[in-house]
């Protein structure tokens, strides 16, 4: 086991990235359990969901706070449906209540709702790396303090979350993005050095297991049934390669939430937590 993390990778996942939250808890209390390993963390690099939870860990929100806020949160709230939308830029929600909701807590920080890549690494020393997928160019694209330092992260992250058809897509410079993991769910391999690196995988097979079989009766089974086709392929892609597995806390979300159904009780976020906790105290239990 390395004795210092100062990378951060996560990936995404849907509304299950609240698992993240009990990860983040337990790397909090890693300190008290473990001298020889030290959490120092300088670099993130996040996708879809993943940077959402990023951007919160780098302006300062510990784990009960994140926790707080969800559980204060009705994630029903966030959806913000309209076929005009579909029409015209691709997708059922425009993203306009998750991003609002998303300027809240970064105000509630202290910090403007506004703050750059570049603005964040001066203040809090992280540098914030997020994927997105430009459809013109079929590629992943990463947003930073070196290559945007002057765009707005909650922008980057609204790139970054776009389920195609789910959310509608994003213009940016004149070329349309959608959700990173469209092109690469976890974008471990573009970090540089794996010294110091520790990743944090949601795993979907349960998931997808459970939808077999299942009745498409509607437009929004339609999608979501089209969404895990996709879903299913780079699961199976980035499961088999097991390169990087000895850096990656894989995540098993325990029983089956959809990833894109916006309807998590409290006992489905406790869960959630739980399992994030479990997880990521299963891996350093493991490599001692």
């Amino acid at each position: 086991m390395r004795d210092l993390i100062d990378t951060l990778v996560i990936s995404g996942g849907g509304i299950k990235g609240i698992v993240f939250i009990g990860a983040f808890k337990y790397l909090e209390e890693l300190s008290d359990i473990r001298t020889d390993v030290k959490i120092d963390i300088k670099r993130i690099y996040a996708v879809s969901v993943g940077s959402v939870i990023g951007l919160l860990y780098a302006i300062g929100y510990t784990s009960k706070e994140m926790e707080d806020e969800i559980f204060k949160m009705d994630t029903k709230s966030l959806q913000n449906i309209c076929f005009k939308t579909f029409i015209k830029n691709y997708g059922l929600d425009s993203g306009k209540k998750i991003m609002k909701w998303l300027e809240e807590l970064v105000e509630k920080k202290g910090y403007n709702k506004t703050i750059t890549f570049k603005q964040l690494l001066k203040l809090r020393g992280i540098d914030l790396n997020i994927s997105s997928t430009n459809l013109n160019k079929y590629t992943d694209v990463y947003f930073n303090s070196d290559k945007s330092p002057n765009l707005r992260i909650i922008r980057a992250i609204r790139m970054s979350i776009g389920i195609p058809l789910v959310f509608s897509s994003v213009k940016y410079k004149g070329e349309i993005y959608v959700d990173g993991g469209v092109i690469n769910s976890y974008p471990i391999k573009n970090v540089d050095k794996f010294d110091n690196v520790l990743g944090l995988k949601i795993l979907l097979n349960n998931e997808l297991k459970d939808l077999i079989d299942e009745k498409i009766e509607n437009l929004g089974d339609y999608l979501y049934h089209v969404f895990y086709c996709y879903m299913l392929q780079k699961e199976m892609s980035t499961t088999l390669s097991m390169e990087y597995s000895d850096y990656t806390v894989f995540i098993n979300p325990g029983k089956v939430i959809h990833s894109i159904k916006f309807n998590l009780n409290d006992e489905d976020k406790r869960s959630l937590i739980e399992c994030g906790y479990q997880g990521t105290k299963l891996y350093f239990e493991s490599n001692k």
